[in-house]
């Protein structure tokens, strides 16, 4: 006796394809995550180093503004604020606050500075793992760079 088998593709497709897309939805989104860590360790070395130079007035960037604006310039996306860019030097003193308008290029870093940069993804499976496991959190990434000051003269 013989079996009819049409439409047996189409049921194996339909079972098939939405666990496939689940993959390819799963590894581009850490891509995206391994994409955005890399940006972020790239633009805090960066600023790490324009702070570290001397600019052509003699002078250095070694503000909380200018590093964030340095990082910032350095992003393609994900824009991160002066609250989660943290710029120290040697002395472990750290940078904060707003540039007021019209201020000279404050500071000079001594030894080295150091930039870190975070920036929090929303978790697109916050849901899922809810119901999993109870409870899901937002993944924060960060990069850091480190530039040694080279002299005004």
């Amino acid at each position: 006796m013989r079996r009819d088998e049409r439409g047996t593709a189409t049921v194996e497709f339909a079972l098939v394809v939405p666990i496939f897309l689940v993959l390819v939805g799963i590894c581009a989104y850490f891509a995206w995550q391994a994409f955005v860590e890399a940006q972020l360790e790239r633009a805090a070395q960066r600023a790490a180093r324009y702070a570290a130079v001397p600019t052509t007035d003699g002078g250095y960037a070694f503000r909380q503004c200018d590093v964030v604006d340095e990082v910032n310039r350095r992003l393609s996306a994900n824009a991160v604020d002066s609250a989660h860019v943290e710029v120290r030097d040697a002395n472990g003193a750290l940078v904060q606050g707003p540039c007021p308008d019209g201020a000279a290029v404050a500071g000079t870093p001594t030894g080295w500075v150091r930039v870190r940069v975070t920036h929090t993804l929303d978790n697109p499976f916050a849901d899922l793992l809810t119901a999993l496991i109870g409870r899901s959190e937002p993944i924060t990434l960060s990069g850091s760079g480190e530039a040694r000051v080279e002299d005004a003269a």
